[in-house]
């Protein structure tokens, strides 16, 4: 089980972000989505937010914790609108 955690850059995160939607969007959107992640960085960094924290690992699985379960919907009967 990988325990450490990595800091990635901000720039760094955006870019793997960027790169992504390149390969499952088309053109026109994947440009969109870069032009907007290339401000995102300079916004955090200017308010002090601090960069992501990358997961362990994509490919490894974690299997001593189960997945926290999901609260069910309360019934019909009960909800207000």
């Amino acid at each position: 089980m990988v325990t450490a955690y990595s800091v990635v850059t901000w720039e760094e995160a955006m870019r793997g972000f960027v790169l992504h939607k390149r390969a499952t969007r088309s053109l026109p959107t994947a440009l969109w989505y870069e032009t907007y992640a290339k401000a995102l960085p300079l916004w955090a960094n200017e308010q002090g937010i601090p960069p992501p924290t990358a997961s362990p690992s994509a490919t490894s699985t974690n299997t001593s914790s189960p997945a926290p379960k999901r609260a069910k919907p309360p019934p019909p009967s009960t909800m207000t609108l």
